[in-house]
């Protein structure tokens, strides 16, 4: 019997990131990053736009938080889409 996962049953020999990227997702591109710098890449450029509306983006992160490894173009995307919403 094959394997089931959120995409549906795995295809005999297919492998799943061939699946993934026939589906439209790519897999994640994972990078090491500090938490303090991804989220900072990722606002800077909304600062002028919230200017505009009279509003200021502050960051506050904790000092020494670990580098993660994270796909950082598809991270950027949710934090961009959670401030300008």
């Amino acid at each position: 019997m094959g394997r089931h996962d959120a995409a549906g049953p795995a295809h005999e020999g297919e492998p799943e990131a061939g699946r993934k990227i026939e589906s439209g997702e790519a897999p994640p591109h994972l990078v090491r990053v500090t938490p303090r710098q991804l989220i900072a890449d990722a606002v800077d450029p909304l600062r002028r736009q919230a200017n505009a509306k009279g509003l200021t983006l502050h960051i506050d992160t904790p000092d020494g938080l670990p580098e993660i490894a994270v796909d950082r173009a598809h991270v950027e995307r949710v934090i961009t889409n959670l401030v300008t919403n």
